[in-house]
């Protein structure tokens, strides 16, 4: 593949949540290249790489090598159900045309299901049994473990307090999400996906909901960023005690499971929603 055609392919001029929406594997790869598909999700895939400084060409010879290294029993072509776009022209399979056919990249702990085309009530209790379940009992294990890590080793690793207060915070906001969703937010989506024309929901009430949410989810993301900057990217020094490596590697997978998580609320429930309740008025 020519850089002509990396550079000129409209799979660059996607959004980043859009790519992830449709083919769900390709967070892990924006994972590990750090390019944010929840809360900036709206930029094009072309200006991500840029600002990351990595080349389109680069990107698809990542992915192609990620793609080798997919388990064999692992669905592929279009017997893939979520396959909804047709492969590029050509004798072989590339990086660019599988990852248009919604196919592969490493096997994913996120869920694979593209809910996109599920039911508004089982991504939302995909959300609550995943996401919310989790955040509830490892806000409270994190939060504990952490201020016990600075209060041990604060006197030579000073950002250690510093992180505790920053995560602190995060915690707040994660809790305050959560309880506003499943009190208010999910019940509309479960009325609105029921109901259709008949809902109660005012008709502006989802999208001023999307609009606190985005502004909730950026500033939950500066306090990622925060977090990974005082932690050097969640690397423990090399004489970090079994606790203090722990918390890093869990804040890592809190990280992680909050990109899913907004991405799943901010880019594919809350758009649906709107488009269910705009098509019933």
């Amino acid at each position: 593949m020519s850089d002509h055609t990396s550079r000129e392919h409209p799979l660059l001029d996607s959004k980043t949540a859009d790519l992830v929406t449709r083919t769900p594997e390709l967070a892990e790869v924006f994972e590990s290249l750090g390019i944010n598909y929840c809360c900036d999700g709206d930029r094009p895939l072309r200006e991500a790489l840029a600002e990351g400084g990595l080349h389109p060409t680069e990107f698809l010879t990542l992915v192609q090598k990620s793609l080798e290294t997919r388990p064999a029993s692992q669905p592929s072509g279009p017997d893939r159900p979520d396959s909804d776009v047709t492969s590029l022209a050509g004798t072989g399979p590339s990086a660019e045309g599988l990852i248009l056919n919604g196919l592969a990249i490493p096997e994913p702990a996120c869920s694979k299901v593209n809910w996109a085309s599920s039911s508004l009530g089982a991504l939302v209790d995909h959300i609550l049994a995943t996401h919310h379940r989790y955040l509830k009992s490892e806000l409270v294990l994190l939060k504990f473990v952490l201020q016990r890590v600075a209060a041990a080793h604060g006197s030579v690793y000073g950002d250690l307090y510093e992180l505790a207060r920053v995560f602190d915070r995060f915690k707040t906001r994660m809790e305050n999400r959560i309880t506003q969703q499943e009190i208010i937010l999910f019940p509309w989506c479960r009325e609105i996906e029921k109901s259709r024309s008949h809902s109660r929901i005012p008709a502006d009430a989802v999208q001023s909901a999307s609009r606190e949410l985005e502004t909730e989810s950026l500033a939950a993301s500066r306090d990622l960023s925060a977090m990974r900057r005082l932690t050097a990217g969640f690397s423990p020094p090399s004489n970090a005690c079994a606790a203090h490596r722990t918390s890093f590697q869990r804040l890592a997978e809190l990280e992680r499971d909050t990109h899913h998580h907004v991405h799943e609320e901010l880019h594919v429930l809350l758009p649906r929603a709107i488009a269910l309740q705009t098509s019933a008025v």
